[in-house]
């Protein structure tokens, strides 16, 4: 009778596949991704259905490319950074996803007709954003900032001080506030307000990629999910937080 003999290299081999067809399933569990904003972020409006707004776009461009991610839009239509930190604990952390996106600036910088200020004060625009991302990373979570489109030929335009002093004066402050939070918290940060900026000035015309001059269009939505793919793709593969799958149904 022939006997077989099991080598150690042999041994060694059959334990790394095991090992390798563990690790395989153990990076198929599903990433949870939240995207905070307001109105923008939301996206859904007249003329932008739910399957043209980013975090749709994000969602399909993820399963194409066979990356298991839940993604959950969490926009809300007016909210600002206060409003966002308020509900942050309750609405996004207990929730226990992996990876949050936060793009804000366009109301909190936003002047209403008759004031001379901001509707959030730029230090304390700034302040809650470095709060909400340590807390964010506090909790294990990855944060990712994005800046917000800028603004672009809407009904403000023709009122001051947005016609002696630009459209984005005011927003532009908000975005460099934003691009600080990131550096300052090592964190990625998607710059889409000077990207679009710098498309216009390549003669692009930015007229395609808005509804209202505010809101982004289904291809101003697809250019920011383009735009935020790698950066998701790269928070993924770091996500390694073996929490339990969030339960966003309330």
């Amino acid at each position: 009778m022939t006997k077989t003999r099991t080598t150690l290299p042999g041994i060694t081999l059959l334990l790394l596949i095991f090992l390798m067809g563990f690790s395989f399933k153990m990076d198929k569990r599903t990433v949870s991704i939240v995207l905070m904003g307001d109105s923008i972020t939301k996206g859904e409006r007249s003329g932008v259905h739910s399957n043209q707004i980013y975090s749709w776009y994000l969602s399909d461009r993820l399963n194409r490319q066979h990356l298991t991610a839940e993604v959950v839009n969490k926009g809300l239509g007016g909210e600002n950074v206060s409003l966002a930190y308020a509900r942050l604990q309750t609405s996004i952390i207990e929730k226990h996803p992996d990876i949050v996106t936060l793009m804000y600036g366009t109301n909190d910088s936003f002047i209403d007709p008759g004031n001379d200020t901001a509707r959030v004060a730029l230090p304390l625009f700034e302040q809650t954003m470095n709060q909400m991302v340590r807390k964010l990373k506090a909790n294990g979570i990855h944060p990712l900032l994005l800046s917000p489109p800028p603004l672009w030929k809407f009904q403000n335009s023709y009122r001051e001080p947005y016609v002696s002093r630009g459209l984005n004066f005011s927003l532009q402050q908000y975005v460099l506030a934003i691009r600080r939070v990131a550096l300052i918290q090592g964190i990625p940060y998607i710059d889409v307000f000077h990207n679009w900026l710098l498309r216009s000035q390549s003669g692009q015309d930015l007229n395609n990629f808005y509804v209202d001059g505010m809101h982004p269009s289904f291809l101003g939505h697809l250019l920011i999910a383009d735009r935020l793919l790698p950066d998701i793709q790269q928070e993924i593969n770091c996500s390694r937080n073996p929490l339990k799958k969030p339960n966003w149904s309330d």
